[in-house]
């Protein structure tokens, strides 16, 4: 194994053995951004983003996920250009 190889296996086995603090603050947000909706979570009990495109329904979307009882706590960010 190379000193690249090494690098990379030393980089993914930090990467997968990381540990989120309970005093980590939770991020919970839906970003409307260019026609894209992105519902975005880190916090102690980990990470998790996912983007759908939506286009010009974008902003509807966004706004029909925030009444779903799973998204009632996420903050709703509409970036305008």
């Amino acid at each position: 194994m190379n000193n690249k190889d090494k690098y990379k296996e030393a980089l993914k086995s930090a990467w997968l053995t990381q540990t989120f603090s309970k005093s980590m603050p939770e991020r919970k947000e839906i970003i409307v951004d260019s026609g894209y909706v992105t519902t975005h979570y880190s916090g102690p009990k980990g990470y998790s983003e996912y983007s759908t495109l939506q286009r010009e329904n974008a902003e509807n979307y966004a706004r029909k996920e925030l009444k779903k009882d799973k998204y009632k706590d996420y903050k709703l960010i509409i970036i305008k250009q």
